[in-house]
């Protein structure tokens, strides 16, 4: 028992000899974790926890060509992947694959692939659209430097991202300490669990990657990527026009409401904060639908029926709000040919 006092100021001298390294503040710290997502080359292994399903990814993340490339590769289930070359992004499985968009013309994004795979690829890239919205995100929400810690072997800088309103989720991010490259991240709600981990269970940062580590896998095949007249080719304004009569403070539209290319007949807007984002389908319909809201880890579903037109919202953002938006959008006219 005499050797207990020894061993508490053991453990108390280890824990304060820790190096402090976190000298810089949150907002410092987030901008190191913008500028390597657009600057780090790395590859690794991640897995995901999203609505109860633990998924096993690889990715592999580099500038290529002066542009951010990105290849997240499923390791269990269906062979699928998501591959951004800069700004056109393809989802990519065995029968089925596709172009889901092209920043050129789309003002808003298409609906997601098959399978449930996210467009945005890796949580590493959603992070990249707060590098204009620091300062304006900060409005909306807190950013803390918590402290230190360590994920996938490394030394981590921890910050907590804490949300001024019931209207957005809150996040916990570990950032490589040598990188910046983010490590890990959790989505919270105001009570509760995470909603959704994001975690590198191993991570390479390398010198360079090659065009080749961007190619589809064996037996996946790369849809033909649309033509440079093609991709400018704006498209058409939509037959439905509606506004959106409530969204929370801060979220400002990006772009007009347009026509999706994969699916004609949908009329979409998308609303962001700089951080969240939040996106509207608005479809003509004969009769009404079954209304419904649903989740799935932190993405939230919506549908309601709004003057012969289904309505769904579809976003990171709780479910509450996500139910106001759409109860409150208002239909302006329907063209009859959209029917």
């Amino acid at each position: 028992m005499k050797c207990w006092p020894q061993l508490l100021l053991g453990l108390v001298i280890t824990i304060h000899s820790w190096p402090v390294v976190a000298q810089d503040s949150a907002e410092q710290w987030l901008q190191k974790m913008v500028t390597a997502s657009h600057e780090a080359s790395f590859k690794g292994r991640l897995v995901l926890l999203s609505g109860g399903r633990l998924i096993s990814l690889a990715v592999f993340h580099a500038p290529i060509q002066g542009q951010v490339w990105e290849r997240v590769v499923h390791l269990s289930g269906e062979p699928a992947e998501i591959i951004r070359q800069g700004d056109r992004t393809f989802s990519v499985h065995r029968m089925n694959s596709s172009q889901l968009s092209s920043h050129v013309s789309d003002a808003a994004p298409a609906l997601k692939p098959p399978s449930g795979l996210s467009t945005a690829g890796s949580p590493v890239q959603k992070w990249e659209s707060i590098q204009q919205g620091i300062q304006a995100a900060s409005r909306y929400y807190r950013f803390e430097l918590v402290g230190e810690d360590r994920v996938a072997g490394r030394p981590a800088i921890l910050i907590e991202v804490e949300p001024l309103d019931l209207h957005r989720y809150g996040y916990t991010l570990w950032l490589d300490e040598e990188s910046g490259v983010l490590l890990r991240s959790q989505t919270n709600p105001l009570k509760g669990d995470p909603l959704e981990i994001f975690e590198f269970v191993q991570l390479s940062l390398v010198d360079e990657l090659s065009v080749g580590d961007f190619q589809a896998g064996e037996n996946l095949k790369m849809p033909k990527p649309l033509s440079r007249s093609e991709a400018e080719q704006p498209l058409p304004i939509s037959d439905i026009r509606w506004q959106a009569g409530w969204v929370p403070d801060g979220f400002v539209a990006a772009g007009r409401a347009a026509l999706s290319r994969q699916y004609p007949t949908v009329s979409v807007r998308t609303y962001s904060d700089g951080l969240a984002a939040f996106t509207v389908f608005c479809e003509a319909l004969d009769a009404p639908v079954t209304e419904s809201t649903s989740s799935r880890g932190a993405t939230v579903a919506v549908n309601r029926n709004r003057d012969k037109t289904l309505v769904t919202v579809v976003g990171e953002i709780p479910a509450v709000t996500a139910e106001k938006i759409a109860e409150n959008v208002k239909i302006l006219a329907v063209n009859e040919r959209t029917r």
